[in-house]
């Protein structure tokens, strides 16, 4: 069932990537979000801006992420939810990644109940992901950027604050790691779908 589920959402990517939307006729997610509803990231800290370590010879998304030992808890849900070979694949993905120390800052309780619940998690992950079309998004090209729609189909607002990147509350505390396949965005926060939250209240 999950397999199934991520293979909808990589379809989609793909589907982005070639003709630039969502393909006609695409079976939405169960429980999309209204596109007039932006998440707020849920956080209890703000850590300092960390630098992440690149590998000299670029991998794709995950081998990069993997490597740079900020994303464990990221990589290891993925894994977990068989999610990583589709972000292996081919494609021009914008992955906005939260570390170690985001999976942290979200309260107990919650994060337990979305890893109880394969679906619910998922969707979080799949939240933090945007097919880019052509090329993945850089922190140059999200400064002209509004608003993004994510393999969950749900839509995160990016903008400026006083020379700073912020998706939905999430800070960019690290932007322009480069992967052979995309680009990914250090944040300081968890990205949680406002249907998801509904969900589990």
């Amino acid at each position: 069932m999950q397999s199934k589920r991520w293979n909808n959402l990589a379809g989609l990517a793909i589907g982005v990537l070639f003709l630039g939307a969502i393909p006609v006729g695409a079976e939405p997610l169960e429980g999309i979000i209204s596109k007039e509803i932006i998440s707020e990231g849920i956080h209890e800290t703000r850590p300092e801006p960390i630098i992440l370590a690149q590998s000299q010879t670029q991998g794709d998304i995950v081998d990069v992420a993997t490597a740079s030992g900020s994303f464990q808890t990221l990589i290891s849900l993925l894994n977990e939810l068989g999610m990583t070979e589709d972000l292996r694949g081919y494609g021009r993905f914008t992955v906005f990644a939260p570390t170690d120390a985001a999976f942290q800052a979200v309260p107990a309780p919650l994060l337990e109940r979305l890893q109880a619940d394969r679906e619910l998690m998922a969707r979080v992950l799949a939240y933090h992901v945007v097919a880019s079309g052509a090329t993945p998004l850089s922190a140059r090209d999200l400064r002209s950027q509004n608003t993004l729609t994510t393999l969950e189909r749900g839509e995160v607002q990016v903008r400026r604050r006083r020379g700073t990147l912020y998706v939905n509350e999430a800070r960019v505390i690290e932007a322009d790691i480069a992967a052979s396949n995309g680009v990914i965005h250090a944040i300081d926060q968890v990205l949680i779908p406002p249907d998801v939250l509904r969900e589990l209240q």
